[in-house]
């Protein structure tokens, strides 16, 4: 499932993982999503992520702002298929 975010809400996740810290113990996350950076048609750089813990070139981190959190809540939201 692919979902492309824009704007202000990609800006807050820039700076989210900008400013993580490296965990300085893995947690053994198997992760839920993978972000991809794009500009135009060309991949930045990906990190893997679930929750507020992300893995980025073999080392785990941690957003404390919860901005990575919400974007996996909303996520897994809109993942789920409508139940009637």
């Amino acid at each position: 499932m692919r979902f492309v975010i824009k704007g202000a809400t990609m800006r807050k996740i820039v700076k989210a993982v900008t400013c993580s810290g490296c965990l300085s113990v893995g947690v053994g996350n198997v992760y839920s999503w993978v972000l991809q950076f794009n500009r135009g048609t060309n991949c930045l750089d990906s990190i893997a992520f679930e929750g507020y813990i992300f893995g980025y070139e073999n080392e785990q981190y941690s957003d404390g702002s919860k901005v990575l959190q919400n974007l996996d809540d909303e996520l897994t939201r809109r993942a789920k298929p409508d139940e009637k």
